[in-house]
């Protein structure tokens, strides 16, 4: 028997068995069973077989034969573990068991939409409970008309800039702004240009004494339409009938209002009885007046301009002067003034222009003063005034202030004011309500009634099942009526 040599190594990779052929199992060293195989046959496509090359002597070949592994044992069935039989195993004597751990409150999360709702509903239960507070909680109200008499004082005070309060000196300050105003006025002033009508009437006379009537003496229609006599006349007196002159009359504007039908005509210079017995009648209707109404400036539409330009100057720095005021300031309304320096303007008098325009230089100037030192003063002058048994009624004081003259050198106004107020008999209304808390709604209205000053009371409570005051003093609600207003 020669020695078998393994051929060496060759890289190419072994050839697949044929398929339908199964590998031997190997056996152990020992010639005990041999190990099972832990990789599964895999099922491959037929290939034929390579021939395996051997490198060594040639041997004879035998069948050798291999017997087949046992099968594996059976293994052994798990004991069952019952609790009882785990606990025994696993717990000592006298030990405790963890107690099961309570899981963790978590707060439900709630979103943008939820959280809407829920306020809308806290929001519905506060109205809900202040209508029912209002509806349902006792209420009283209480009207008293008070006997009333009026307190009329006039001060003369004076507006001191940059001194304080003392005597009947008010605190004040004086503003100056010097402003350039360019703009235009309407003229308001109209003439017709034109032809006036004119014709002839007859003057009569009914008196028994001749009357004379000079040229140009004036008659007037019911209108207002004015003519002028061309000529002076003398109209004989009337024997016992009716005497009368023809005369040429002109109306005194031109245009077509001095065409008129036949009409009487009076003398504007005589009185009405003497209208009477002279006067014109206009038997042919007087015409030939024609005409267009177009602007005409005149005086007054000179000063208008002006009179525009402060209020434009005025206008622009207004505001500026208020915003510099201190708080608790006030203007002096009745003390603006606009001087004008300068005004140029290229329109003349009797021109035919519908503006004015202008360029003007204006200065304007106003004082201010401290409203509440100017409202405690007259407040002092009317309880100075007052009568001892009397009281000033609650409320604002209302006054009226006139500039006598101002000094815009040394910055002092002298003005009058005159305060009206209404003053009502004395009685304690601060312990009013406390004294009618709890009482019923007979005796509050007699004891109400029973007070010096007092012309008449009204109570009403509310709920109607409510018959006494409430005890809540802010539940009782007292109005005060003047008997006369201010």
């Amino acid at each position: 028997m020669r020695d078998i040599r393994p051929a060496p190594k060759s890289k190419k990779k072994p050839s697949r068995r044929p398929s339908g052929t199964l590998p031997r199992r190997p056996t152990s060293p020992a010639g005990g069973p041999a190990q099972p195989v832990g990789r599964p046959i895999e099922q491959t496509a037929p290939q034929p077989a390579k021939p395996v090359k051997l490198v060594g002597s040639k041997v004879g070949v035998s069948n050798i034969d291999v017997p087949d592994a046992p099968d594996a044992p059976a293994p052994a069935p798990k004991p069952v573990v019952t609790k009882k039989t785990l606990s025994a195993v696993t717990k000592p004597k006298f030990a405790s068991l963890p107690k099961p751990r309570m899981p963790k409150f978590r707060a439900p999360r709630v979103g943008q939409r939820e959280r809407m709702i829920i306020f809308i509903l806290l929001g519905l239960v506060v109205v809900i409970g202040a209508l029912g507070a209002l509806l349902f909680l006792p209420k009283a109200d209480i009207r008293l008309v008070l006997r009333t008499a009026p307190l009329l004082v006039d001060e003369s005070l004076t507006l001191q800039a940059g001194e304080r309060e003392a005597g009947d000196i008010i605190p004040g300050t004086a503003f100056f702004r010097e402003v350039l105003v360019e703009s235009t006025s309407p003229v308001a002033s109209t003439r017709v240009v034109g032809e006036p009508a004119s014709g002839t009437v007859f003057i009569v006379n009914r008196s028994i004494e001749p009357q004379s009537l000079k040229e140009q003496s004036r008659l007037e229609t019911e209108d207002g339409v004015l003519f002028y006599m061309q000529k002076g006349v003398t109209v004989p007196a009337a024997n016992g009938g009716v005497s009368s002159v023809t005369v040429e009359v002109v109306a005194a504007e031109a245009g077509e209002q001095g065409n008129i039908e036949a009409q009487r005509l009076n003398f504007p210079g005589l009185d009405t009885s003497s209208q009477t017995l002279l006067y014109a009648e206009v038997e042919t209707p007087l015409t030939g007046g024609s005409g267009d109404t177009v602007p005409f400036v005149t005086e007054s539409d000179l000063l208008a301009a002006q009179q525009h330009a402060g209020t434009n100057a005025r206008g622009m720095v207004e505001s500026d002067i208020r915003n510099e005021l201190p708080n608790g300031w006030a203007v002096l309304e009745e003390s603006w003034t606009g001087e004008i320096a300068d005004f140029d303007t290229p329109v003349g008098l009797e021109s035919e222009e519908s503006s004015i325009p202008y360029r003007a230089r204006v200065v304007v100037r106003v004082m201010g003063y401290e409203e509440a030192a100017l409202e405690q003063r007259l407040r002092t002058a009317l309880e100075d005034r007052m009568q001892a048994e009397y009281m000033l009624f609650p409320g604002d004081i209302s006054y009226t202030k006139t500039v006598q003259n101002i000094d815009w050198d040394a910055q002092t106004a002298d003005i009058s004011a005159r305060v009206t107020h209404t003053t009502i008999p004395r009685f304690q209304l601060a312990t009013l309500r406390d004294k009618l808390v709890g009482q019923s709604a007979g005796s509050a209205r007699e004891y109400l009634e029973g007070l010096p000053g007092v012309r008449s009371a009204d109570l009403s409570l509310s709920p109607f099942w409510v018959s006494a005051v409430p005890r809540i003093p802010s539940r009782v609600d007292i109005e005060l009526v003047p008997e006369r207003q201010p």
